[in-house]
C-alpha cells in the first residue's frame, strides 16, 4: 500500500495528532466533557474502552470496528501520552481533542494544517516543543497501534504527521 493510501485510511480513525504544531487555538485542546453522542452512535467523549479487538488497525474494518479500536487502544494510550506531556493543556483529552467540536469524521478536517518547509515544520518557536514530543512519543506509538513503522523520509513510507494532519510540503 502506498503512503498516501495509508494516510487516507488512517485519517478516518486517528483520534489525535500524530506529529505537528497543534496550537492552543486548535480544536478543543484542553478537552472538556459532554454526554452528547458522536455521529455514528459513538460517545463523543472519553468512552469506556472496549478491549475485545485485535491489537493493530485494519483499514477493511467496519465503522463500528474502527470506532471500537479507537476507544480500546488509541484513546487510552494517547490520553496518557498527551496528559503526560501537559496535564494543564490536555487534562480533558478525549475524542474531540482530535476530531473537533463540532465533530469531524477525519482528524485532518479538525486539526491544524502543517507547513513543512526545507525539512522542518514552520511553527512558532513556542510550539517547537510539542513538535518534538509528537515526533518522539506520538508518532512511534500511533505507528505501532496501526501496525506500521514510523514515517521514514528516505522511503516516504510509514505513519507520520500526515496520518492526522494535512501537511503542505513546500520545496
Amino acid at each position: 500500500m502506498r503512503p498516501m493510501d495509508n494516510a487516507k485510511y488512517l485519517a478516518l480513525a486517528i483520534a489525535l495528532a500524530a506529529c505537528g504544531g497543534a496550537k492552543t487555538t486548535g480544536p478543543n485542546p484542553g478537552g472538556g466533557t459532554t454526554t452528547e453522542p458522536a455521529p455514528g452512535g459513538g460517545a463523543a467523549t472519553d468512552p469506556a474502552p472496549v478491549d475485545d479487538g485485535p491489537v493493530t488497525w485494519d483499514p477493511s474494518w467496519s465503522h463500528d470496528e474502527k470506532r471500537d479500536f479507537m476507544k480500546a487502544h488509541v484513546l487510552p494510550e494517547m490520553k496518557v501520552a498527551f496528559q503526560g506531556y501537559s496535564e494543564e493543556r490536555w487534562g480533558g483529552f478525549n475524542c474531540k481533542s482530535c476530531h473537533g467540536d463540532p465533530w469531524q469524521d477525519h482528524p485532518k478536517d479538525a486539526l491544524p494544517k502543517l507547513k513543512l518547509e526545507g525539512g522542518d515544520f514552520d511553527v512558532p518557536e513556542d510550539e517547537k516543543p510539542i513538535v518534538a514530543f509528537m515526533k518522539s512519543e506520538v508518532v512511534p506509538k500511533m505507528a505501532a497501534l496501526f501496525g506500521q513503522k514510523p514515517f521514514d523520509p528516505a522511503t516516504g513510507e510509514g505513519f507520520g504527521c500526515g496520518g492526522c494532519h494535512t501537511v503542505d510540503v513546500v520545496e
